[in-house]
């Protein structure tokens, strides 16, 4: 007998030294976990936000408006999908943020993230007959794949699904209920082999107002986010959006439970009506240990009057997460009590006490989201260092080493299709369009008129031809973009009848060896933008935008009043609204290469009430601060440290 089970070992020993030292995603082994489980296993998580789930708003939401505006309901209507027209690439850049990356993933991972919500819109992906585009599951298979080979746990979801809301509003439960089971009997079927470390969310935060307060079932104006007034006029939660939540969530399920695989035995997290706590005692689950509810965490939605309806869920056994949070709201009101961090360690704290996993919503730019961002995923730069230990630490996690990203390959190819006669948007992943010189499109045919419009970290811009930035020659328009610190571009084109130009390649790249200086501006004060010259705020960086005038530095109004958390607004004068004492200023050095700005002489700055010595500053319709006149006033203490712009609190 001992001789056979030697045999029997020495065989598997062989033939597990004939299987590949990596085995697919795909093929990987399933241990089922409960929903309760799931919790633990689930731990710190972090989205890289509006970039799976980003959406060309302007191209969707203009028919809507226009059909209501005819019939009063937006019944009849074909509701639209994406349009390769408007947006040729893909709709994950859509919104400006970078895209994934595989690096990106493995520095979640290497930094000590055990998980990766993935918000996904199918909808743009999918035709009239509610297919979803094959390269688009493979797209997301892709990051899922990379979550998976970095040991992470990964939750796909159903995000903005703006098409199925309108059902919802307009009554229409059979057609929403056909596109979400639509949706989910594709991704289930993509990912029915995965390990159980791969969970669905079916939707996000279901609601009554996201895409226009219209529709049948609640008229326009009669609603908020989840509520609506009953007979006699008292708000409460919308019974009536509750009960076709609880529907769509468990024909979802049972689509998925059919699907095949392991899908019977997957985590499925239940959506809660606008993804708010309030909504939970509303929420119905089936008998099936590997269900999870979800709700969202922001300071707007948690709070000691919240956390009881978690808790209830929790004391019945039901597993919960906390899908999407992080505390950049709090700036929205300047008298918190709580900074930042302060109130993630508390927030965070008795969250991770009760159980509940996170889900850190890192966005990227945009206030009021950048000022709470954990990592630049241009650079690979943890930012908010304070932050972020304090969100691991919560989950008894140390923060890891970083990840260097790979250096971006030139050219970068943007488009390669014939486009038509109409305006077109590109988004590029950030770190090609930093390190990037120019843009380049290839045309054939006559050319009448041609304008490239850039957003910026300064806002928008238009470059028609003739401008000193662009060139043309034989079959291409070239942009220089050097110093623009571009976010997304675009172009308008013109021709003439059958012969009229036709774009047939776009792509970015360097310049082969240095071409001629752009001229500066002929009129108004010359300033130099500095998208490479950092800010750092007690040690911490910040994104700020940097501004040279006249051998002085300049700072955005916008991006300082959100790093150090101060309110500022416009009455006819820039009003800052904080209480901070006075402090000192040292300039530094500053390079030559200048745009526009316009001097106000006129624009007065208040500080809590009081007239502030502050020269005014606007380049490209924002509005520009003194760093010196700034710092005094906001008791700053400034240096100049190998390009970057220090700040320092006074007493730090």
């Amino acid at each position: 007998m001992k001789k056979r089970m030697l045999s029997l070992a020495l065989t598997l020993a062989l033939l597990m030294a004939l299987l590949p030292a990596t085995v697919p995603a795909s093929a990987a082994a399933f241990t089922p976990v409960t929903g309760w489980e799931m919790m633990e296993k689930l731990g710190a998580g972090i989205t890289f936000a509006n970039t799976t789930e980003a959406r060309p708003w302007s191209w969707h939401t203009e028919p809507w408006e226009e059909w209501y505006a005819e019939t009063g309901s937006t019944l009849g209507r074909d509701y639209p999908r994406f349009d390769e027209r408007y947006y040729p690439t893909d709709t994950e850049g859509a919104w400006g943020q970078p895209k994934i990356e595989k690096w990106h993933i493995q520095a979640a991972a290497q930094k000590g993230f055990d998980s990766y919500r993935m918000c996904v819109t199918w909808g743009e992906h999918m035709d009239k007959d509610l297919k979803i585009s094959k390269a688009w599951l493979d797209r997301i298979q892709e990051i899922a794949d990379w979550c998976l080979e970095y040991g992470m746990n990964v939750l796909i979801n159903s995000h903005h699904e703006e098409e199925l809301y309108w059902y919802i509003r307009d009554g229409r439960y059979e057609d929403a209920k056909e596109r979400l089971n639509a949706i989910w009997a594709q991704v289930a079927e993509r990912f029915k082999d995965y390990p159980e470390s791969l969970l669905f969310e079916i939707m996000n935060e279901p609601n009554l107002q996201e895409c226009y307060d219209a529709g049948t079932l609640w008229p326009e104006k009669s609603h908020n986010w989840i509520s609506m007034p009953d007979a006699n006029g008292n708000w409460g939660v919308s019974q009536a959006l509750c009960d076709t939540v609880n529907k769509l969530n468990f024909d979802a399920l049972e689509t998925i439970r059919k699907s095949g695989g392991y899908n019977d035995k997957r985590v499925v997290v239940f959506c809660v009506p606008g993804a708010d706590p309030t909504a939970l005692p509303y929420i119905e689950v089936p008998n099936d240990p590997y269900i999870m509810l979800g709700t969202f965490g922001y300071d707007a939605f948690i709070n000691e009057q919240k956390m009881p309806y978690i808790q209830a869920w929790l004391d019945k056994g039901i597993g919960f997460v906390n899908k999407e949070d992080q505390p950049g709201e709090l700036t929205r009101n300047p008298s918190a009590a709580l900074n930042r961090v302060e109130y993630a360690k508390q927030h965070f704290g008795e969250l991770a006490e009760m159980g509940v996993p996170s889900f850190y919503f890192t966005a990227g730019t945009g206030a009021p989201y950048r000022e709470a961002q954990l990592i630049d995923r241009l650079t690979g730069e943890w930012i908010h260092k304070s932050l972020l230990e304090t969100y691991l630490a919560a989950y008894g996690k140390t923060p890891g080493p970083d990840v260097t990203p790979p250096a971006p390959a030139f050219p970068y190819i943007i488009q390669e299709k014939i486009l038509p006669d109409e305006p077109t948007w590109f988004t590029v992943p950030a770190r090609e369009f930093a390190a990037a010189e120019k843009v380049v499109v290839e045309i054939s045919g006559s050319l009448s008129w041609f304008q490239f419009e850039t957003q910026s970290s300064t806002g928008w811009e238009g470059f028609p031809k003739g401008h000193s930035r662009v060139a043309e020659e034989s079959g291409k328009i070239i942009l220089d973009i050097r110093g623009l610190n571009l976010r997304s571009i675009g172009f308008r084109t013109g021709g003439n009848g059958a012969d009229a130009a036709k774009v047939t390649r776009v792509y970015i790249d360097t310049w082969e060896g240095t071409p001629e200086p752009t001229p500066p501006p002929t009129s108004g004060t010359q300033a130099m933008p500095y998208p490479n010259v950092g800010v750092t705020l007690d040690g911490e960086k910040v994104p700020v935008q940097v501004y040279g005038i006249n051998g002085n530095i300049y700072l955005r109004l916008s991006d300082l009043a959100i790093a150090v958390g101060i309110y500022a607004y416009w009455d006819g004068a820039v009003q800052l609204d904080t209480s901070q004492p006075a402090g000192s200023s040292t300039p530094g050095t500053l390079p030559t290469e200048p745009v526009e700005a316009t001097l106000y002489p006129n624009i007065k700055v208040y500080l809590d009430g009081t007239e502030i010595p502050v020269n005014v500053y606007g380049i490209d319709g924002s509005t520009i601060l003194g760093l010196g006149d700034v710092a005094r006033a906001l008791n700053l203490n400034p240096s100049w440290e190998n390009g970057t712009a220090v700040l320092t609190r006074a007493g730090s």
